[in-house]
């Protein structure tokens, strides 16, 4: 204690002689405390990226390679169901409805009763059946309701196999052929490929524009919805290339983690030409690198990796 209060002393500091060793060992674990705090909250809050580059990856990045870019001219459409998989549904004779078996919504075969009618042209009663298997798009009709065969009393459609109708401009008429392929793109980004299966062989008088259909199949574009259907007339080949949204917003560059012996680096990789699908990168990455876009997808696929392996262990 003596020897503590005579170095304080030589640094021009002075410890009041009531300070005991109880107190000094109360001060040291108090700051023993704290310290400890500071370091479990520096070691919990540190930076992911320093984590990650030192944690060995498995091979789950997207590799870059070579590609193509598509080229394309774009048209304004708009999506309907497909004619021949879906249909308007009219009793054949006036009447009163006695039951209905289907409701909105609900899924039918072809054959199915979907309601049963009291003509009005001598007392029978007619089954209304479904020619088409698919959902039940509409329903106008009410047990104890009259109807007549201009009311249109259900309607029936495949709501997966649509058409879409677009307009081609007549300066791009020239560009576009039967069995093209087209980008079927929405405002939400949602896109699918099918072939172009019409092109009407005049111009709307009203519009200057021909007609295409494209008939395709979606779960996400549906009747109603407007599109651009970009037809795809060239394509060009493309040395390195990665899916495109790694190049969204049309950004020029973008820092990607490169997957290394070490874990995951950051780059700097820079972006040209871009298409639907693919985007072509210019420089920052080499054919066969792999990459992540993000630090929350290579904690993913860290995980995935860590899952597979305690599987594999506990079959063994």
């Amino acid at each position: 204690m003596d020897g503590l209060r005579t170095w304080a002393r030589s640094m021009r500091f002075n410890i009041p002689a009531k300070f005991t060793k109880k107190t000094l060992s109360v001060l040291g674990v108090v700051f023993l405390v704290v310290a400890g705090g500071i370091l479990y909250r520096w070691h919990k809050y540190k930076p992911v990226e320093k984590e990650i580059t030192k944690t060995p990856l498995s091979s789950k990045g997207t590799a870059t390679g070579p590609g193509k870019i598509e080229t394309y001219i774009k048209v304004p459409g708009s999506i309907d169901f497909h004619p021949k998989h879906a249909l308007r549904i009219h009793p054949a004779f006036p009447g009163i409805a006695i039951k209905t078996f289907k409701n909105l919504g609900d899924f039918v075969n072809a054959g199915d009763t979907l309601a049963t009618i009291e003509s009005n042209i001598g007392i029978q009663t007619i089954s209304v059946v479904s020619p088409i298997k698919g959902e039940v798009l509409s329903k106008n009709i009410g047990e104890g309701q009259s109807v007549t065969p201009e009311e249109e009393i259900f309607s029936i459609g495949e709501t997966t196999l649509l058409q879409a109708k677009v307009f081609i401009p007549a300066i791009d008429v020239k560009h576009i052929k039967l069995g093209q392929t087209a980008v079927l793109a929405s405002e939400q980004d949602s896109s699918t490929r099918a072939t172009i299966s019409f092109i009407s062989p005049i111009l709307s008088a009203e519009t200057r524009s021909a007609t295409a259909l494209i008939d395709f199949t979606s779960s996400f574009l549906i009747p109603g919805m407007f599109v651009t259907a970009a037809v795809v007339v060239d394509t060009t080949d493309i040395p390195l290339s990665l899916p495109a949204r790694f190049c969204a917003n049309q950004s020029k560059k973008r820092v990607l983690f490169k997957v290394t012996d070490h874990g995951a680096a950051p780059n700097t990789v820079y972006f040209g030409a871009r298409d639907y699908f693919t985007c072509e990168v210019l420089s920052g990455l080499e054919k066969g690198d792999e990459v992540f876009e993000s630090l929350s997808e290579i904690t993913v696929s860290q995980s995935e990796s860590s899952d597979s392996k305690d599987e594999h262990h506990h079959e063994d």
